[in-house]
């Protein structure tokens, strides 16, 4: 779940069919279905999982920092971790 940055929220058509595209670093992911209604509910999940996944390690970016020690105001290491908490 790290790898992706984005799901959309509404469904594309890719090749006549209804899809869930997963942005990556690298590319996107194209997943389809024929049933619409599970690929609606594998879209919710989806992006409820991700959520939580990037509220997962923000969280444990910040855990990194009260562990090592670093913060804003008195590391350079830290702005690593600053860089993932605005980023999710």
């Amino acid at each position: 779940m790290d790898q992706i940055e984005e799901i959309n929220t509404d469904l594309i058509q890719v090749k006549n069919e209804q899809c869930i595209v997963l942005r990556t670093r690298d590319g996107k992911v194209v997943l389809t279905n024929p049933d619409e209604i599970g690929l609606k509910e594998w879209s919710a999940s989806l992006r409820s999982t991700l959520k939580c996944s990037h509220e997962l390690l923000s969280s444990l970016a910040k855990k990194a920092g009260k562990i090592y020690g670093t913060s804003a105001d008195n590391n350079s290491n830290s702005k690593n971790a600053i860089f993932f908490q605005k980023k999710w």
